[in-house]
């Protein structure tokens, strides 16, 4: 496993995570940011969560909200948490602006999530938030949503994939750099030690990998990504969903 500090300090928190952080994340650029990224991150997201319309939704690291507000139109209720006061405040005004009137966000921990009563929500979704937290707060993060998953509920994390020979150049800072925000991009298999660790005895119920939306490159991807040996090479993001057992069951993690 990867030797990880336990979360950051004050300092670090407040010089990454500013109001032009989160304002300048989910803006169009046609090579980081283009139109298709977006799209096929939402088709993902559908694929994991499958939502229903009388499902109640908790989007864990919601920042300012934009996949709470995509899912609302599909369910009965979705609930954003995010650590940043300035994340939520923005949440909430977009909702507003939006009409967006099924949404509700809170400050909290992913590690602490008091605010939810146990037992009280359908699905967890984690849309490129376990990179942003070292293991022990992942490990909370597990414990926490298990409890206030309904039986059969499921959590869907879609993430960076560490083997990806993008995030393995910039883990080495050659030719890239890794973003500031991105303290702890994970192998698959390091999430499900994280998950291991925490005791939280979840099924995996699917996992897969896709490609990246960068012109050209998606291509490399789509062609060496299914072949042995350096197929891991080409699997750019991961997207793992996890099951609570239903009637008592014990898990398989």
């Amino acid at each position: 496993m990867m030797s990880r500090s336990p979360r950051l300090n004050p300092e670090e928190t407040e010089r990454i995570y500013t109001g032009e952080y989160f304002d300048s994340i989910y803006d169009y650029h046609w090579f980081i940011n283009n139109q298709r990224k977006f799209r096929e991150r939402n088709e993902n997201i559908l694929r994991m969560l499958e939502p229903q319309r009388e499902d109640v939704i908790l989007e864990v690291g919601c920042s300012t909200g934009p996949t709470t507000r995509y899912i609302a139109r599909m369910a009965r209720k979705v609930i954003g948490i995010d650590f940043s006061p300035i994340a939520v405040e923005k949440a909430r005004a977009k909702s507003a602006e939006e009409g967006v009137d099924n949404t509700e966000f809170h400050v909290a921990d992913v590690s602490d999530m008091s605010c939810i009563p146990d037992n009280q929500i359908d699905k967890v979704v984690a849309i490129d938030l376990v990179e942003h937290i070292y293991d022990n707060v992942l490990i909370g993060m597990f414990r926490e949503c298990y409890r206030v998953l309904r039986q059969g509920g499921t959590l869907s994390i879609l993430t960076p994939n560490r083997n990806h020979y993008v995030e393995v150049l910039k883990a080495h800072n050659f030719i890239l750099k890794q973003f500031p925000s991105h303290i702890a991009v994970r192998r698959p298999e390091e999430i499900k030690e994280v998950l291991i660790s925490s005791g939280a005895p979840f099924d995996i119920d699917m996992e897969y990998f896709f490609s990246n939306a960068y012109p050209v490159f998606r291509l490399l991807d789509k062609a060496f990504m299914g072949l042995p040996l350096i197929g891991p090479w080409f699997r750019w993001r991961y997207c793992l969903r996890l099951r609570k057992p239903s009637c008592g069951g014990q898990g398989t993690v």
